[in-house]
């Protein structure tokens, strides 16, 4: 199930509101059966400057990301696993990533897959 849905990212060019970092880390989480963590605010933004005040106004991405699990019924891992979910400091930000073992699958132009600097939070998917 994960290969397919990392397949399918792979095809989708980055946009913000649509197939971003986060919203893609949502998709993943409604597939595995959750409610939707992105619900609040899908459809609110559609540049990068929205979002940037949309994850302003939520008190950053850790905020952001820990409500979206939260909303979601995910419960923090110190020790993700693969198909579990994150936040990463990865190429020097913050980004919402899919655990694939030591690696994370992240939304850019398509599909990029890094090593996290920092895993800064996790939750069990």
């Amino acid at each position: 199930m994960l290969d397919a849905f990392l397949e399918d990212m792979a095809r989708q060019p980055f946009s913000d509101g649509a197939s971003d970092c986060v919203l893609t880390v949502a998709d993943w989480v409604v597939t595995k059966g959750h409610p939707d963590p992105a619900a609040p605010f899908r459809g609110r933004y559609g540049t990068a400057r929205q979002r940037l005040r949309l994850v302003r106004e939520a008190g950053g991405m850790v905020a952001l990301m820990e409500a979206g699990a939260s909303r979601a019924g995910l419960e923090p891992t110190a020790e993700p696993l693969r198909e579990d979910v994150g936040l990463i400091l990865a190429h020097g930000q913050a980004v919402a990533a899919i655990c694939l073992g030591r690696q994370w699958a992240l939304k850019g132009e398509g599909l990029v897959v890094a090593e996290p600097a920092e895993i800064l939070a996790a939750w069990r998917v």
